[in-house]
């Protein structure tokens, strides 16, 4: 009897997890598609659309790129298919700018010519691709904390958070390769922990696959490949052969690109030059508080100056759930998502602040570190809430984690009426 009351508190905090974890997706799928034509068609969506369909930027007519105020027609004829353009010539305005790998723009081209080139039916593609990240993370989750009880409620809140987080659902509305982005840090972070578990050739092969994939959407996924590797060198050494491996075939997979880069380094290397602009430390540390709060905070950008201050118990709640991790779970599972964050925000923060420049304060450079932390959060929220002991501790969770949930669904409603 004595058993069976205390798995019965269990069983309803699972369920009421799990319920709440439901509704919190559904909500974030909900935000994903709402109003995907109403926020302005910036600059680096425009780009994305002028490539896809084999424009170049110096097809455009001078007077276009000067004028400050375009007539939306006028713009709009050089965002659709034109007939006249084949793969050829979005392969052609893609190496005009090599420093953007080419798997999401054609993923693109291939949307537009089947569905049509609004805006809406362009973001639709990005929103549907972030889907993915759903049954992704929760299997990523599964792997990492495969010897903890709670492992799915970890995933399944991981999931949830990610779902109501206002940065991560601007990215999923943006005719940007974010959203693929992400999808692929997760599917190959796990399939490098099923690589470690089964040790098969297979495996090993897949996870050459899916690196080759995330190199093709975005460069920055060398830094993941470099926490992978860290990872492989102090959780199992012997495991390092196999590793380089298949880090070598994924990069024989990636040579045509990265053949291009190397033909287009002064191109590219001038592209990226505004990154080397210095910015003075104040500056970047607003950056770096706005990024953070944007997590799990967002509204009107007149009141940035109000959200930086709250970057500071966010900060202070993802440094203890960092730390948290570390103390409650054996060394490769905390390790794994501590190297997915360090390895990707020292990369940027140490270039800034020692060589000079600002890209430090781009927020789509962070997406693994991003990651990690909500990662760690979950396991926190979790943990926390499925303690037996009815201690103050225990309500203060209570309460926070409510707050912190309205936060982000406050934000992602105030953001979805949002027109700038």
């Amino acid at each position: 009897m004595k058993s069976w009351s205390r798995q019965k508190p269990r069983k309803r905090f699972s369920l009421f997890i799990i319920i709440l974890c439901l509704i919190l997706t559904i909500l974030g799928i909900t935000f994903r598609f709402t109003n995907l034509d109403q926020k302005p068609y910036w600059e680096d969506e425009t780009l994305s659309a002028l490539r896809a369909n084999g424009y170049k930027t110096n097809n455009l007519p001078t007077k276009l790129l000067k004028d400050k105020i375009i007539d939306r027609d006028t713009l709009l004829q050089w965002q659709r298919p034109n007939p006249d353009k084949n793969l050829s010539d979005t392969i052609s305005a893609l190496v005009s700018h090599p420093e953007h790998p080419p798997l999401y723009y054609l993923l693109l081209r291939s949307w537009v010519l089947k569905f049509g080139g609004s805006v809406r039916r362009m973001r639709s593609l990005s929103a549907l691709i972030s889907l993915l990240v759903f049954p992704t993370l929760y299997w990523l989750c599964r792997e990492l904390f495969a010897n903890n009880p709670h492992s799915s409620l970890v995933g399944k809140t991981a999931v949830a958070l990610i779902a109501i987080s206002p940065m991560w659902i601007r990215y999923a509305q943006e005719v940007r390769q974010y959203s693929l982005w992400s999808v692929m840090i997760i599917v190959c972070s796990a399939v490098l922990l099923r690589s470690f578990k089964f040790n098969r050739w297979y495996h090993w092969f897949i996870y050459s696959l899916t690196v080759a994939i995330s190199l093709y959407t975005h460069l920055l996924s060398i830094l993941v490949i470099i926490s992978h590797g860290l990872y492989t060198m102090i959780v199992n050494k012997q495991l390092i052969p196999k590793y380089l491996y298949a880090v070598i075939v994924s990069l024989i997979l990636f040579s045509p690109w990265l053949a291009v880069l190397i033909y287009h380094y002064q191109l590219t290397t001038g592209i990226i030059s505004w990154l080397n602009q210095s910015l003075s430390w104040l500056s970047l540390c607003q950056a770096w508080g706005l990024n953070l709060s944007r997590i799990f905070l967002s509204w009107s950008p007149q009141y940035n100056s109000y959200l930086v201050y709250l970057a500071l118990p966010i900060l202070a709640l993802i440094v203890y759930a960092i730390y948290f991790l570390k103390q409650t779970t054996q060394l490769k599972t905390w390790l794994f998502v501590w190297l997915l964050i360090a390895v990707n925000t020292l990369t940027f923060l140490l270039k800034d602040l020692w060589l000079g420049g600002q890209s430090s304060r781009i927020p789509q450079y962070f997406f693994p570190c991003y990651l990690g932390i909500e990662i760690a959060i979950a396991y926190l929220f979790v943990t926390k809430l499925s303690s037996t002991h009815q201690s103050r501790q225990r309500k203060f969770w209570q309460i926070l984690i409510p707050i912190i949930i309205f936060a982000n669904i406050f934000s992602c409603q105030f953001n979805a009426q949002a027109d700038r």
